[in-house]
């Protein structure tokens, strides 16, 4: 049995909610208030339950009892492979977030607060000279770019959106090629981001 169509739109925002409790568990546990950390984990809990139950009534089931083994297969395998994708993005974000802290960049300000707190940001602003001041900005994006975990996120993004094009257990339903082509550029974008800081940690 299907969820209702009602209810698509109430899981899509609980998952997105777990989603980010969880990058945040894993950066800043410990500034969650007990109510964020129980009402965060009931999302996690609710989130998960309604996957796997989707995978199981919408995907598995219906293909168990037409004894359609090959669609069983591909189903697995593009569950398998999206899983995989997504657990990459959000370890990838987790890393980069927390390398982003240990900069010394302040994450808790607020946005009007931020840049005035933040020591790079500050040192450019105070840089009179327009070329030393671009200079110094596109050092600093270089920087941020090789942040540990960033090339992560574009890579595991990419691997889910071509699980559910290239894995489509449902031979009626063809690859939409703008978003393999998208999703392709992610996975390449991720790839050239994570060659790079491998060659920037061993190059030194």
């Amino acid at each position: 049995m299907a969820f209702p169509s009602w209810l698509e739109v109430p899981l899509t925002l609980v998952t997105l909610w777990a989603v980010f409790f969880l990058l945040a568990w894993a950066v800043a546990r410990d500034r969650l208030s007990p109510a964020a950390r129980r009402w965060g984990w009931l999302s996690v809990a609710v989130a998960a339950g309604a996957f796997f139950w989707s995978f199981w009534a919408e995907g598995l089931a219906p293909y168990l009892r037409a004894r359609r083994w090959g669609g069983v297969w591909r189903l697995v395998l593009q569950v398998v492979v999206a899983v995989l994708g997504l657990v990459l993005a959000v370890r990838g974000a987790v890393r980069f977030l927390r390398a982003w802290v240990q900069m010394g960049w302040v994450l808790a300000q607020g946005g009007d607060a931020f840049l005035e707190a933040s020591a790079p940001f500050r040192a450019i602003r105070q840089t009179k000279e327009a070329r030393t001041r671009w200079r110094m900005a596109g050092a600093l994006i270089g920087r941020v770019l090789l942040l540990p975990g960033l090339g992560w996120v574009p890579l595991g993004a990419g691997l889910v959106a071509l699980a559910f094009q290239w894995l489509e257990p449902d031979p009626s339903l063809t690859p939409d090629p703008a978003t393999v082509r998208v999703a392709l550029g992610f996975v390449a974008l991720g790839l050239v981001q994570v060659v790079a800081r491998w060659w920037h940690e061993h190059a030194r």
